[in-house]
């Protein structure tokens, strides 16, 4: 049995604030083999690092995401909710946390839907992320998922290699075969709770990594481990190492 790989939630997110440059920081100090982030579009059409669509849960910032420009919301305090410690972080652009990382392990980038609000949103974020990723020779080091079908469907049109990771939140069997044949799916990412042996191996069968989504507990650790799933998707770092005697 292959050992699964520890891929950080928002970085280290149970310890540090989610989406920062410390939580990235700190998840890889703490030895995690990929970190997993959430990509959004900014009014001026830059790509911005954060989970929600409406700030306010994890920065001080009111109204949408796509409301602001990258420097407006690059002022915002994205570490006060989680402490006051951590007052000093703000929302960083995707390519201020390639920079950071510098190469020492593999990126998940989930492209959130809710800025694409027409055709030209989806061009423009797939030009955009495919070219930063040339620009810094990131090719063989990110792996770009997200629920949006459409979005997998234009970046493979744009680019027949970049390794594309489905995301599904969808019943138990439910499995999205066409669409990993039609975008050449590297990776399928679905909620470990809906994860059973007979889908993980229609899943490997088909040539997928399976990368279950957001298991936090030793329990859960186990469960995924014995069905052999080829890395695990977790806030709790520090614990998920402990549990593989790492």
């Amino acid at each position: 049995m292959n050992r699964p790989l520890i891929i950080a939630h928002r970085g280290y997110s149970a310890k540090y604030p989610e989406n920062t440059l410390i939580a990235f920081e700190r998840a890889i100090e703490c030895k995690c083999d990929m970190i997993e982030l959430d990509v959004h579009l900014t009014e001026d059409s830059q790509l911005i690092v954060a989970h929600d669509y409406i700030l306010g849960r994890t920065s001080n910032g009111r109204g949408a995401i796509d409301s602001h420009s990258l420097s407006d919301l690059q002022k915002l305090d994205c570490g006060s909710w989680f402490g006051k410690e951590f007052s000093n972080q703000l929302m960083p652009s995707l390519k201020e946390v390639l920079i950071k990382v510098d190469k020492r392990v593999t990126i998940n980038v989930e492209l959130k839907h809710e800025t694409l609000k027409t055709s030209a949103h989806y061009q423009i974020m797939a030009e955009n992320i495919l070219s930063l990723i040339e620009e810094l020779g990131y090719r063989d080091l990110i792996i770009i998922s997200s629920f949006n079908e459409q979005i997998l469907r234009t970046l493979r049109k744009q680019d027949s290699t970049i390794r594309l990771g489905i995301l599904d939140n969808n019943p138990e069997k439910h499995f999205l075969i066409e669409l990993v044949r039609e975008i050449s799916a590297y990776s399928y990412h679905k909620n470990h709770i809906k994860l059973n042996q007979g889908n993980i191996q229609q899943m490997h069968r088909a040539g997928l990594k399976v990368y279950p989504f957001t298991a936090n507990t030793i329990k859960s650790f186990e469960k995924l481990c014995s069905l052999n799933v080829d890395g695990i998707i977790t806030n709790q770092v520090e614990d998920l190492r402990k549990f593989l005697k790492l």
